[in-house]
């Protein structure tokens, strides 16, 4: 990765859409939203992890009649020892 790096340096990233999980507060949120915006990003928004899941995966490709069901598990729900 670094000698990519190297060869061809990534775009300057300046706009972004951050995630958080579904369980934040509107303060949780606005504290995500100033976190980037300190990080120096221009945050266009903060999307729930579940409304996310739902976009990437083609929410708007539905065809008509058509339903997508979006189960948010909670990483940390699954990382439990047995």
């Amino acid at each position: 990765m670094k000698v990519l790096y190297r060869q061809k340096p990534p775009p300057q990233i300046r706009k972004a859409v951050i995630t958080c999980p579904a369980y934040f507060s509107a303060i949780e949120v606005e504290n995500t939203m100033k976190a980037g915006q300190l990080a120096g990003f221009d945050v266009l928004e903060i999307v729930r992890e579940p409304t996310a899941a739902a976009v990437y995966y083609g929410a708007e490709y539905l065809k008509e009649g058509e339903k997508l069901l979006v189960c948010d598990l909670g990483g940390a729900h699954l990382m439990r020892p047995f």
